[in-house]
């Protein structure tokens, strides 16, 4: 009985993101908060092939979302995963440092209701903001993003959710 449901409860254990509401920084006024990790990059600091289309993908998943904010940061793999998403709703992302995630992550506490932000990070910024905003620590792959809202905290693959 007990191996029946580790089986059935460990899957969704790691789907579930908890509050930790005593390291939480902040509360988060705004309607959605998507947070990416950059889009494949291969060996060097630009989108491959296979970045550029899941870079697509992300871009048709936030089609009808109403992002009014998109974070990036200096690096060129950031800037070129919303590159289509900044294009299709005009609108100029803001570059802040890597290092800066702790920064950012109170930053997003400011927005007010009715905003929806886009931030694209990286693998050590992205558990970062998380655990600032006080989520637990989770990895983030190539095609996967964070969905912060009211109700609490998603994990998607937009790359699924297009069919690639």
């Amino acid at each position: 009985m007990k191996e029946i449901l580790l089986t059935i409860l460990l899957p969704i254990s790691l789907l579930t993101l908890s509050p930790l509401s005593e390291t939480r920084a902040c509360e988060v006024s705004a309607d959605s908060i998507y947070l990416a990790r950059h889009t494949d990059r291969g060996r060097t600091d630009f989108l491959t092939e296979s970045g550029w289309s899941q870079a697509l993908s992300l871009s048709n998943a936030l089609d009808k979302a109403p992002i009014n904010h998109i974070y990036v940061t200096e690096y060129p793999r950031t800037q070129q995963t919303t590159s289509i998403v900044a294009k299709a709703k005009g609108i100029s992302p803001v570059v802040v440092p890597a290092n800066s995630a702790v920064d950012l992550a109170k930053a997003l506490c400011e927005h007010p209701d009715g905003d929806s932000i886009l931030v694209v990070g990286h693998s050590h910024t992205i558990p970062r903001m998380l655990a600032e905003l006080g989520f637990t620590e989770q990895e983030i792959e190539y095609c996967k993003m964070f969905l912060i809202r009211e109700g609490g905290i998603e994990k998607l693959n937009f790359c699924e959710l297009n069919g690639d």
